[in-house]
């Protein structure tokens, strides 16, 4: 059982030295800060349980297994509402350019 324990702190411990490292770092939030901040808390929620795993505290471990799971579900949702804004964006861009390039002239639609 120590030997559990004590390759969960081992895995905790290279965990939280990557995410305040910045090594491997997550796909970067260019938008929002409740993005950045439902991401940072997947990951502070994952550590702690992780870390609650390595002392034994089942009931914390399932504490911070559901909060890392809202978190989770949040940040993928801002993540995708700023993804439907950059193709909604890149849309009104490009028809935009479109129009002003052949304004003036005839369009003929076939069918």
């Amino acid at each position: 059982m120590k030997h559990h324990r004590f390759v969960a702190a081992l895995l905790a411990a290279i965990f939280l030295f990557t995410l305040t490292a910045g090594i491997a770092g997550p796909a970067e939030a260019r938008s929002r800060s409740s993005e950045k901040a439902w991401r940072i808390g997947t990951y502070v929620g994952s550590a702690a349980t992780i870390a609650a795993l390595a002392k034994g505290k089942g009931t914390w471990a399932l504490i911070g297994g559901g909060a890392t799971l809202l978190s989770y579900s949040q940040w993928r949702k801002e993540m995708r509402k700023r993804h439907r804004r950059e193709d909604a964006a890149s849309y009104r861009a490009y028809r935009t350019s479109w129009l002003r390039r052949h304004r003036g002239k005839r369009i003929v639609r076939r069918r």
